[in-house]
């Protein structure tokens, strides 16, 4: 179509030229028109065009009565959040087994203790005997009482009795030691000590001669309690001795033999040394004890 109209608008410029122009410039300037008023037509239509509504057909809507409407009703649907379950790992955690004991279990508790003992106790006695002073064994009871968290009184009193062959003898220990206990809290306690006391000795020879007297002692060592409960523990003690002879002068000690069983039988105390007054030991004991 475009192209049509610009041969009509060529027809018309050429017919109605002048006849003295020039028939190739009248061919040009027509042709410019034409191809503006082409232009100008072409742009009219576009904007009509834009212009232009595009009217969707009419829908009737059917009337529909309200007792036969439905009601649709809207599903909610919730949309939870997606929550990331770590993986768990397993972690095993050892029980371990423990004597809880309070802090303050003994500070105002006694302890009652049966225990057994031995001694051994180097030296001479009367030397009227090949062997004196031989291996005893006994049994005792202990006291003790803390003063405060560390420190504490023991009191000793054991019976022992040993037999020499020739001699039998038999002594009563009488200790009071003080001690100090490392770890007061812990189920197991060490503790060193140390103490004087007496023991109080029977000898009974074959012979038929006894002589008593008194030993004066210290004593000096260590041991470990086994606190099971608060109430009850185990001891083990070693414990190291030094004892005073008070023997008495010879002449004495004589006289006392002759007086009760005549001469023959005191022939040994002849050689007696009353010089030597002391004698060492060890001491061994174990036990029970009770607090209360």
């Amino acid at each position: 179509m475009k192209t049509k109209l610009t041969i009509l608008c060529t027809l018309v410029v050429a017919l109605a030229a002048p006849a003295g122009i020039n028939a190739a410039t009248t061919d040009a300037v027509a042709s410019e028109v034409a191809t503006k008023k082409i232009k100008r037509i072409l742009l009219k239509k576009k904007k009509v065009m834009v212009k232009k509504k595009v009217m969707a057909p009419h829908r009737v809507r059917r009337y529909v009565p309200s007792h036969r409407r439905r009601v649709v009703r809207r599903r909610v649907v919730v949309h939870r959040p997606v929550h990331v379950v770590p993986v768990r790992q397993t972690v095993v955690h050892r029980r371990v087994r423990r004597t809880v004991v309070s802090e303050s279990y003994d500070e105002n508790l006694l302890g009652v203790s049966l225990r057994a003992v031995g001694a051994t106790i180097q030296g001479e006695m009367l030397n009227m005997a090949a062997v004196e002073n031989p291996t005893m064994w006994g049994l005792g009871l202990q006291f003790r009482g803390k003063v405060s968290e560390h420190w504490g009184l023991e009191f000793g009193l054991d019976w022992m009795q040993g037999d020499g062959g020739e001699v039998v003898q038999t002594t009563v220990p009488l200790m009071l030691s003080a001690y100090y206990q490392f770890f007061p809290d812990s189920r197991f306690r060490p503790h060193i000590l140390a103490g004087v006391g007496a023991l109080f000795t029977k000898l009974e020879y074959d012979t038929g001669f006894r002589y008593d007297t008194v030993q004066f002692a210290g004593q000096v060592g260590g041991g470990l309690e086994l606190r099971l409960t608060d109430w009850f523990g185990l001891t083990a003690d070693l414990r190291f001795l030094g004892l005073y002879k008070n023997l008495g002068t010879q002449s004495s000690i004589e006289r006392e033999c002759i007086q009760s069983h005549g001469g023959s039988y005191c022939s040994g105390l002849q050689t007696l040394d009353t010089s030597d007054q002391w004698n060492i030991g060890t001491q061994f004991m174990a036990g029970a004890t009770l607090y209360f």
